[in-house]
C-alpha cells in the first residue's frame, strides 16, 4: 500500500465520521442490520468524499483546504494529478445508497457504496453525471474493538463493462476488458498479433510543430488503431505535441536519438526484429544491438522478464494512466486507466504493474499519461484523458496494422 493511499484513508477514517468510529466496542455476534445501522451514514460520507475529491484537490493549494499544511498527509496529498474539475461552475452529488453488506468475519465487513455526482463545466456550462460506486472495507483487530476503515477499491464500471462488450460483439482481432483499481477504473485490450504494432509519427519534429491527433494518426497511416506513446515537449502542459523526447525508431528508421538521462526518456520501449516487447534502461551504444524496428522512450519500467519493477519517489500518485506490455504468448497489453474523474481518480504505476502481472506480463513499461491517454480502436475513441477531443496533438504514438 503507497504512503498516499494510507493517509488516504486514514483521512477518511479519522475526518469524515469520526464519531462512528469511537462508538460502543461490540463484542456480541456481528449483525448485518446492526452494522447497516450504525456505519451506513459513514459509508455515504466516504463515497461522496471520495467523489468530490477530484473536484477539490486543487483546493489543496488555496484558502479552502482544511488540511494542515504542515502534515505528511497535506505533502502526499498535493502530489495528486487531478484539476480538470476545479473548473466547473456547480456539482451535485445525488442518489446516495449502500447496498450488499456482507460480513466476512467476526472482523472484517464490507459494503458498496454509490452515488450520482454531476457536474457543470465552466468552459460551457454543459453537464455531465457520473455514477461512483466503491466497495468499502472495514476491519478490527479483535471482536472488542471498534471498526475502522481500512480499504477501498473502485467497482467495475457498467458503462465500461457495456463498451467492451459491444466493441468485442463487432471485432475479433482485439478483445477489450474492462479493469479496476483501488481507485479507479478503465480498459485492457489485448491485440494477438504483435507484429501488428508499429510506431507512426508526425511528418516533422519541433517545438514549434503541432503535433497530431490519435485519430488523425491513423488515418494517415490507415492504422486499426493505436494508443499514445512516449514523452514529448510540453512546457506547462500547453506545448504543441510536435517535439518528442528520447529515441524514436518508425518501421525501421530511427528519427531521433536515444537520451538515456533525460528523465522523461531514460526507458525503451519498442519491438525488436522478432515481435519481442524491449523494456529497459540502456546506453546509447547498446541501441543499435537490440535490433530495434519500432520504439520510443519515456520514465518507468513496470514489468522486466516476469517480475515487478520497483519504482520509487514517483513525483505523482493517482493519475490518468496509460501503459503497454506484452505476455509470453506474444500479446500485446494496452492498458488505460481513467483519472481526474469523480467515478476514477487513476491509479498508481504499482497498480498498472499488479494489472499487468494479472494478464500475464513479461514486460511492460508505462507510457506517457495525464491527458496524453487515449486508445482508439477501429474509429471509436475508447477512452481519452484529453476530454475535449479523441486525443491531445502528440507526436508519436503506437499504431495498429489492419489484419492482412
Amino acid at each position: 500500500m503507497t504512503i498516499f493511499r494510507k493517509w488516504m484513508l486514514l483521512l477518511l477514517a479519522l475526518c469524515l465520521a469520526l464519531s462512528a468510529f469511537g462508538g460502543v466496542a461490540e463484542t456480541a455476534a456481528v449483525d448485518v442490520d446492526a452494522l447497516r445501522e450504525q456505519y451506513e451514514e459513514n459509508a455515504l460520507s466516504v463515497v461522496q468524499a471520495l467523489a468530490n475529491y477530484a473536484c477539490d484537490n486543487l483546493n489543496l493549494y488555496g484558502n479552502k483546504s482544511p488540511f494542515n499544511r504542515k502534515t505528511e498527509l497535506f505533502e502526499q496529498l498535493r502530489k495528486f494529478d487531478g484539476g480538470w474539475f476545479s473548473k466547473t461552475r456547480s456539482r451535485a452529488v445525488d442518489n446516495l445508497k449502500t447496498d450488499k453488506w456482507e460480513v466476512v468475519s467476526d472482523t472484517e465487513f464490507t459494503v458498496n457504496a454509490t452515488c450520482d455526482f454531476t457536474i457543470v463545466y465552466a468552459y460551457n456550462r454543459s453537464s455531465e453525471t457520473f455514477h461512483c460506486g466503491w466497495k468499502l472495507t472495514y476491519r478490527r483487530a479483535d471482536v472488542s474493538s471498534a471498526w475502522a476503515l481500512q480499504d477501498v477499491n473502485a467497482l467495475p464500471n457498467e458503462s465500461d463493462a457495456l463498451k467492451a462488450a459491444l466493441y468485442n460483439s463487432k471485432h475479433d482481432d482485439i478483445t477489450l476488458y474492462p479493469v479496476t483499481t483501488h481507485f479507479g477504473t478503465g480498459y485492457m485490450a489485448v491485440l494477438e498479433d504483435p507484429s501488428r504494432m508499429y510506431v507512426g509519427t508526425i511528418p516533422k519534429f519541433g517545438a514549434k510543430i503541432a503535433g497530431m491527433r490519435i485519430d488523425d494518426l491513423c488515418a494517415k497511416y490507415n492504422a486499426a488503431g493505436g494508443m499514445n506513446g512516449g514523452g514529448f515537449e510540453d512546457a506547462g502542459g500547453a506545448g504543441k505535441g510536435g517535439k518528442p523526447f528520447g529515441l524514436v525508431i518508425s518501421q525501421g528508421t530511427q528519427l531521433r536519438q536515444h537520451t538515456p538521462n533525460g528523465e522523461a526518456s531514460s526507458i525503451v520501449i519498442g519491438f525488436d526484429e522478432n515481435d519481442k516487447l524491449i523494456v529497459g534502461k540502456y546506453k546509447s551504444n547498446e541501441i543499435e544491438g537490440l535490433k530495434l524496428r519500432d520504439a520510443m522512450a519515456f520514465n518507468y519500467a513496470l514489468v522486466q522478464d516476469g517480475a515487478a519493477v520497483q519504482n520509487k519517489n514517483v513525483k505523482v500518485a493517482y493519475t490518468t494512466r496509460t501503459a503497454l506490455g506484452q505476455d509470453a504468448d506474444g500479446r500485446v497489453l494496452m492498458l488505460v486507466i481513467k483519472g481526474r474523474e469523480p467515478d476514477s481518480l487513476g491509479a498508481t504505476l504499482d497498480e498498472l504493474t499488479e494489472i499487468m502481472l494479472q494478464f500475464g506480463a513479461v514486460n511492460a513499461a508505462n507510457l506517457d499519461g495525464g491527458t496524453s491517454t487515449c486508445l482508439y480502436l477501429n474509429g471509436e475513441s475508447i477512452y481519452s484523458g484529453f476530454r475535449l477531443d479523441c486525443s491531445r496533438s502528440i507526436p508519436t504514438a503506437f499504431l495498429i496494422a489492419p489484419v492482412k
